[in-house]
């Protein structure tokens, strides 16, 4: 409590520093991100957010004016669930809790289930119970206490900007300070500080800075986790370990034998509780528990470095929209790389979406005719499943769910081209806005809680991100290097191996031996239970076409787990309603 207002909320404030300074807090004094985000409240009222770059749950009880505020970070770093009944509120960044405090009955969402049994996240506001929200971020929701039967709506409180555009030449350099402040943040609080790193740009980069500005300040080296995968193709360590030997690092190996056991699913359906779109999380949750016991409290994570410095393939719209078909080919090869796609048919397959050819053209139709095939024989598979098909046709009559552009992801995705020097910036936007983001961050929020470790997002300060999004394009994509803004900027501490990197680990092929193994050593068919939601006749062809199929396609894999989650969550939910008719869901 201060100056008679009751606060509470769970915080990370990167601009600390910056804030102390304005609210005239003695750099001496023991004083709390909550604290100082109190202060800042009671200073600024509502408007305190655009002051602060963090994240935050932040909940205010202000008896003066019997007024309950509740407000999310910007990006929806930290999760904020939360229930309106007559009478009252509740809300938390833990959805049991919720679940237990409100007494609301434990019942799905049939919805959002539909949408996860498909693989998309589509809606910011709806958990998989029923009735049971999530506030998006960026958004503030008040609550009247003398006028507890209004509807609380959530309000936007900022919206992402698209800033003017700096200078190529400068791009590099104001990135590094940019990215080193936000780091510098992560130093700053009490308790001890680790890193997630792989081999990768992401992970190497802030790992790379953290660890520099530790040894500046003369402080121990930095604790290193990262996961060894001995003889397999995946295996990143020949990178790390050139990060390790030229950074103020304590490599820390896990060492991993065996792909994930899909029978460990219902522990981490429990832990969660929401459905999760996280195909890897097996892996995130052992690196939590492995840095819990080296008695770490805080990780530094690298996740979201993609989205927002952003691989600049919008600028591959705008190069092939404004038919600079020699620019393109570079450009196109440089992303081609990354992810080992075929140059040949992404090359063919903007000229044919973008390069000014009408719909009906022969020559347009036989150019992506082409882009498909080559595109197809580098993927070396013989189809894309259709997951949408999984769906019973119960759920999809009666939740609207047959809609034509519901899953349609190409269509939902395809920003206006009528605007091609901007394309790249809007994309960059929209990717950063994505449902998918905030839901990825409560998965990740969910299983570090559990293993009591706080992940901190350097590549997600707000002003890092704001800054990102002034780059030009050719910062990001330039003559076939993807993000070379932040390959140019660090190149005084990064090592060339992986400065230079244009690949990715491709973790695929233990991801498919984790569902054929378990697909091998269980009779039982995985869709036991799911009647009321997925299509078993589907089902039960997905089974036998992995259990046939040498190869399989990844989008298959995909929905065999997701169906699989699905099973437990449904088992699951019969025990989390017997626990709350018991008063014991916590």
């Amino acid at each position: 409590m201060l100056d008679g207002v009751f606060f509470a909320g769970l915080t990370w404030v990167n601009n600390r520093s910056e804030l102390r300074q304005k609210l005239d807090v003695n750099f001496d004094e023991a004083v709390t991100d909550l604290a100082l985000l109190a202060q800042l409240w009671l200073e600024k009222g509502g408007k305190f957010p655009k002051d602060v770059s963090g994240a935050f749950s932040f909940i205010v009880f202000d008896p003066r004016h019997n007024e309950v505020a509740i407000y999310r970070d910007h990006f929806g770093i930290v999760p904020l669930y939360y229930c309106q009944q007559p009478g009252q509120l509740t809300c938390g960044t833990d959805l049991r809790a919720v679940l237990h405090l409100s007494g609301l009955p434990v019942k799905a969402n049939t919805k959002r289930l539909a949408d996860f049994i498909v693989g998309e996240e589509i809606d910011k506001e709806q958990t998989a119970f029923a009735e049971l929200k999530r506030l998006p971020g960026a958004h503030r929701l008040s609550f009247d206490v003398q006028a507890p039967e209004e509807v609380c709506v959530p309000q936007r409180y900022w919206a992402l900007p698209l800033p003017a555009e700096i200078p190529l030449k400068d791009a590099p350099n104001a990135l590094r300070t940019h990215l080193e402040n936000a780091c510098l943040a992560c130093i700053d609080p009490p308790g001890r500080l680790g890193t997630m790193l792989s081999g990768g740009l992401d992970s190497s980069s802030l790992t790379a800075l953290v660890a520099h500005a530790l040894s500046d300040q003369g402080r121990p080296a930095l604790p290193a986790l990262s996961f060894g995968y001995p003889g397999r193709p995946y295996d990143e360590s020949a990178y790390f370990n050139e990060l390790n030997s030229h950074s103020h690092t304590h490599p820390e190996l896990i060492s991993v034998s065996h792909p994930p056991d899909l029978a460990e699913l219902p522990s981490i359906v429990d832990e969660q509780m929401d459905v999760f779109l996280a195909y890897g999380l097996q892996k995130s949750r052992a690196i939590y528990h492995a840095g819990r016991g080296c008695g770490l409290t805080y990780l530094v994570d690298g996740h979201g470095g993609d989205e927002v410095i952003s691989h600049g393939y919008g600028h591959l719209i705008e190069l092939a929209t404004t038919r600079r078909w020699y620019a393109l080919i570079s450009a196109t090869r440089g992303a081609a790389s990354v992810h080992g796609a075929s140059f040949g048919g992404l090359y063919l397959l903007l000229i044919g979406r973008y390069g000014g050819l009408s719909k009906r053209n022969l020559v347009r139709r036989m150019i992506l005719r082409v882009a498909h095939i080559l595109q197809r024989n580098k993927k070396k598979t013989s189809s894309i499943f259709d997951a949408s098909a999984l769906l019973a046709s119960t759920v999809t009559s009666t939740n609207a769910l047959d809609e034509e552009t519901r899953y349609d992801s190409e269509r939902a995705n395809n920003a206006d081209a009528s605007e091609p020097e901007n394309r790249e910036k809007t994309e960059h936007r929209k990717i950063l806005q994505a449902p998918l983001m905030e839901h990825a961050f409560e998965v990740l929020h969910r299983a570090a809680c559990a293993a009591d470790i706080l992940p901190v997002y350097p590549f997600y300060d707000r002003q890092f991100v704001e800054f990102c999004l002034s780059l030009p394009s050719e910062a990001k994509l330039r003559n076939g290097t993807t993000r070379w803004v932040l390959r140019e900027g660090l190149k005084d501490i990064l090592p060339e191996k992986i400065r230079t990197r244009k690949t990715k680990a491709d973790f695929n092929a233990e991801f498919e031996a984790s569902v054929r193994n378990h697909v091998s050593s269980n009779d039982a068919p995985f869709y036991s239970g799911t009647e009321a939601f997925v299509d078993i006749d589907v089902a039960r062809r997905l089974e036998q076409s992995i259990r046939d199929t040498p190869q399989s396609d990844v989008a298959e894999l995909r929905a065999y787990w997701r169906v699989l989650v699905l099973r437990e969550w449904l088992t699951a939910l019969n025990q989390w309603r017997k626990l709350q008719e018991s008063g014991e869901l916590i």
